[in-house]
């Protein structure tokens, strides 16, 4: 389980204490809270925190060793550059603020803490803003988090635990919406949103319908954007042996009443969708989900527009800093120092030599293969131009590449066995060499005829006979399963007992927890049908795994792996010479030290 840590003692505050005057008494730390506030009003939502319209803005930091490097190098930079400013920013923050309790900045450190810049959670609080939107809806936060709940105790516990957002809000979306300011309607339809999202990269349970349909499956509602490129290699790589995406169950996702699936849903929500004003687009932005259906969102964009222009007044104040101090005080900050002596450059990085090498040791670490470790180092410490060529797949690992090779091979499998299958004269055909049957004890009761609420004991395995999930007795809704199980029952009298054998392409293709492409053998005994329930079954709809087949794809990701860790390492060599630091040779002295005994 991941734990969760303060960073630097950071400002935990009592209700108890006023808010003091804030003084400023050192040039650097003027010049880190200005360049600090500054980016996180222009890139963040701090200026509609400061003006009581939302209370959390919230950023998710990767470590530096773990920075996620793409082709846009000139974010990539920003984003190297900001999380350095943060971490400048923080313990800055925490000696002059301390005493604050109307705004609270907060950071929770994720995992690997003994780096020098570790993943963070970043909150900036408005409690009293927060305090308000819980208590508007408390009776919603105490269905989600329990009915003994108080306003004050969560708004206590988001500011001042040592626990993530997520966490506290048991990772509910609606809840996470209500505090980042989104409304409480819109809320409800964006969670609803992002929770289809969450579960779409989740376990699958046999026979349900895989949790990765909307990637598989070519739609034309807001999720569209689930790729197999996009996130398909999560499921690739844990079949590869890479579980760290699946660590976490959760519940089988169904469509909610009146809806046949979650693509019906989704796109009854999408219907509802309400474009927000183009300025909201410019920075600083304000970029939410807008739904009709509630109370209007007319205000609210009105709100946000007006706030929107008091941000950028702010901006361009020559008392910037000042005058954030002052919003966060409510009192004029005393600054003691001579602000005509101040130099409009980039800070310092505060970082020691050893530190840097460390960094840089643990980013190598990324690379699990010793030729790729070396390939990065080598790229560190000696640079060439031809290593900045971007990889055409950045994301790609070698348990992608393995996940593939193992679902085509799975698939070859799975059309060889059904090819004999296809010759096998006691087998009932439904698709030709995807789907048979054959019953093995009949069935003197009701036939099924399309009734989608059946009573059944079932055991499925693969085509090795390992079982993969069974059940004695249960009840299941045929339209919420894989289409093979659905169909292959269809037919069947109360008491009987059918085998059925499912091809791939009708049951979890190549992405899902179970085996990739995988052919499946169900035993099914029909034991009851609800004869109230309406005839309403899964399309027989097949899942494309022609991809897999394309040898471009596999070239693509080997090609890719060979260039990644080079380019990856002239990435932060070039973060190393733009800060123009002394001890650059007594860190790649150190990095080729290193490289030498691995």
């Amino acid at each position: 389980m991941k734990r969760f840590l303060f960073l630097f003692g950071l400002c935990l505050v009592s209700s108890v204490l006023g808010n003091e005057a804030i003084r400023v008494n050192s040039a650097r730390d003027y010049v880190v809270l200005e360049q600090f506030f500054r980016t996180m009003l222009t890139s963040e939502e701090y200026g509609y925190v400061l003006e009581g319209i939302k209370p959390i803005s919230i950023r998710l930091c990767d470590s530096l060793s773990n920075l996620n490097i793409t082709k846009n190098l000139v974010s990539t930079e920003k984003e190297f550059n900001t999380t350095l400013l943060i971490h400048e920013a923080l313990p800055i923050w925490n000696q002059l603020c301390a005493h604050q309790s109307k705004f609270v900045l907060k950071a929770v450190t994720v995992e690997d803490k003994e780096s020098p810049f570790p993943d963070l959670e970043l909150l900036f609080i408005n409690v009293s803003k927060l305090k308000q939107v819980i208590a508007k809806d408390i009776n919603l936060f105490k269905y989600i988090l329990g009915p003994t709940i108080t306003t004050q105790q969560i708004t206590d516990q988001i500011v001042n635990s040592n626990e993530s957002l997520m966490d506290i809000l048991q990772y509910n979306f609606t809840l996470i919406g209500i505090v980042l300011g989104f409304d409480t309607h819109n809320s409800l339809m964006g969670g609803r949103i992002e929770t289809i999202l969450a579960h779409s990269v989740s376990r699958d349970i046999a026979p349900f319908t895989p949790q990765s349909i909307l990637m598989q499956r070519e739609g034309t509602h807001s999720l569209n954007f689930l790729t197999v490129e996009r996130y398909g290699s999560y499921y690739l790589a844990q079949a590869a042996g890479e579980d760290s995406y699946f660590r976490k169950s959760s519940p089988h996702l169904c469509p909610n009443k009146g809806f046949l699936n979650l693509e019906d849903e989704i796109g009854a929500i999408d219907a509802l969708f309400e474009p927000l004003p183009t300025s909201l687009f410019d920075n600083p932005k304000f970029i939410f989900g807008a739904y009709q259906g509630g109370s209007s969102n007319q205000t609210l964009f009105k709100r946000l527009q007006l706030t929107q222009k008091e941000i950028k007044k702010l901006l361009i104040s020559p008392n910037f800093l000042e005058r954030v101090l002052e919003k966060v005080s409510r009192k004029k900050p005393i600054i003691k120092i001579n602000k005509l002596n101040l130099k409009d450059n980039s800070i310092p990085l505060n970082l020691s030599t050893d530190s840097w090498a460390q960094m840089i040791w643990k980013t190598a670490a990324r690379f699990d293969e010793k030729g790729r470790k070396l390939a990065f180092l080598d790229a560190f410490c000696h640079p060439s131009p031809t290593y900045r060529e971007p990889p055409s797949m950045l994301g790609a690992s070698a348990a992608t590449l393995e996940g593939l090779r193992i679902a085509r091979t799975h698939l070859q499998e799975a059309d060889t066995y059904f090819n004999v299958l296809s010759k096998e004269p006691l087998l009932e055909m439904i698709v030709p060499e995807k789907l048979y049957f054959k019953t093995r004890s009949s069935g003197r009761g009701k036939e099924l005829k399309g009734e989608d609420s059946v009573r059944v004991g079932y055991t499925i395995e693969d085509i090795s006979g390992d079982v993969l999930f069974a059940h004695h007795d249960t009840w299941i809704n045929l339209f919420q399963v894989i289409p093979g199980f659905a169909h292959g029952i269809q037919g069947m009298h109360i008491g009987e007992k059918r085998t059925i054998f499912i091809h791939p392409i009708f049951a979890y293709g190549a992405l899902t927890t179970l085996p990739l492409c995988m052919a499946l053998k169900v035993d099914v005994h029909l034991k009851e049908i609800d004869p109230t329930s309406k005839a309403i079954l899964p399309a027989l709809t097949t899942i494309n795994l022609s991809w897999l087949q394309q040898s471009s794809l596999y070239d693509s990701i080997v090609e890719s792996l060979e260039q990644q860790p080079r380019y990856i390492g002239s990435f932060y060599r070039d973060m190393l010479e733009k800060m123009q630091r002394s001890d650059q040779k007594i860190i790649i002295h150190k990095l080729n030290k290193l490289a030498a005994e691995i």
